[in-house]
């Protein structure tokens, strides 16, 4: 490249090395487990990798620090499919999957990534060698089909282990599904056409910092939907004082919460969110979460949980429904958090009330 496009090039590297910087800031100080960011930020952190390698000579980095940012180039097909199982599971991936990452591990020796840096040739066996950066294509377009494929395989499976928390939800991770799947599938089609010489080394380098780039900026908003909820959460729970309390709408406000609940049985929505209570009542959702701690004490999501609890209790202790039909039934769309959340309002799980009823 000539250096008017060399110094554009390193441009688009410091453009999108920004957001994958800030996305690995972002979900540390989120608020959630480290079991739930650890992929996305592995992920992130592999992106900002590809992006800093075009510019190891301006930065200074050594050969040691080049071969790293190689290994984490490399790991970006295996974590994506990795970020993928999580989007769909709704929780980290099981120890099986992380075996994916044997690719780039154990097949990326440091060996290779030596060779890579110093760019003399990698033998395979004796007189089987090629060049460093015919290798690199190779394994890249070996590790986004592998990626595709294993998505493919996997994809039915995981499809009905998903958590299926609220619709909207659900539309947002499968767009980040398919968001990935399509990013896989353009560098591996960008990577083939270098490896047959239909385009020189340059412009598939930056055709790949393009797309790269395209796929942070249409999924950053989606991402930080699906990860900002602890923090929404959080902020709920901050009681909102004011010296003369609630005020007359609020209590309104309250009377026709209760009424939505106690009458409508709004709660048995299982994709009832606070985003979609608010709309029901036509205020925003700042104005529902201050009403919910004045007059219920409580967050919104807790708030539509209690009445789900209450709805189960007495259904538990004055029916013989199966505890499972019940907890869908009040609006709960998994029996580990209809459990979970049962324990927590009522002391106890659902069959040890049931059976506190029996026994009396």
């Amino acid at each position: 490249m000539n250096e008017t496009l060399l110094n554009g090039y390193q441009a688009l590297q410091l453009l999108a090395l920004g957001p994958c910087l800030f996305m690995v800031f972002f979900l540390c100080v989120a608020g959630r487990k480290a079991g739930q960011v650890l992929v996305p930020v592995l992920y992130f952190l592999s992106l900002s990798c590809s992006f800093l390698l075009p510019l190891r000579d301006v930065l200074g980095l050594s050969e040691r620090l080049h071969a790293i940012l190689l290994l984490g180039t490399s790991m970006e097909a295996a974590l994506s499919f990795l970020l993928i199982v999580q989007f769909m599971t709704g929780r980290m991936p099981g120890p099986l999957y992380w075996t994916i990452l044997a690719a780039p591990l154990v097949g990326g020796s440091p060996f290779v990534y030596a060779n890579i840096v110093t760019e003399s040739d990698i033998c395979i066996y004796e007189h089987l060698c090629t060049s460093p950066r015919t290798f690199r294509m190779l394994y890249n377009i070996f590790s986004m089909s592998l990626t595709c494929l294993l998505t493919v395989v996997v994809y039915r499976r995981l499809n009905r282990l998903g958590p299926n928390e609220n619709l909207t939800q659900t539309r947002q991770k499968y767009a980040l599904v398919l968001a990935l799947v399509v990013l896989n599938l353009a560098l591996l089609g960008i990577d083939f056409l270098r490896l047959i010489d239909y385009t020189d080394q340059d412009h598939g380098r930056l055709a790949k910092t393009i797309v790269r780039i395209g796929f942070i900026y249409l999924t950053l908003t989606l991402i930080f939907r699906l990860f900002d909820r602890p923090v929404e959460l959080a902020y709920e729970r901050i009681p909102l004082i004011t010296p003369a309390g609630p005020s007359e709408k609020d209590l309104a406000l309250a009377a026709q919460i209760r009424a939505l609940f106690e009458q409508e049985k709004l709660h048995r929505d299982t994709g009832l969110s606070r985003e979609k209570l608010a709309r029901k009542l036509a205020v925003t959702e700042a104005v529902l979460s201050r009403v919910a701690n004045q007059c219920f004490h409580d967050n919104v999501s807790m708030l539509i949980n209690h009445y789900r609890v209450e709805e189960a209790k007495a259904r538990l202790l004055g029916e013989t429904t199966p505890i499972t039909t019940i907890a869908f039934e009040v609006g709960f769309s998994s029996i580990p958090s209809f459990n979970r959340v049962f324990r927590q309002l009522s002391g106890m799980s659902p069959s040890a009330l049931r059976n506190q009823k029996q026994a009396g």
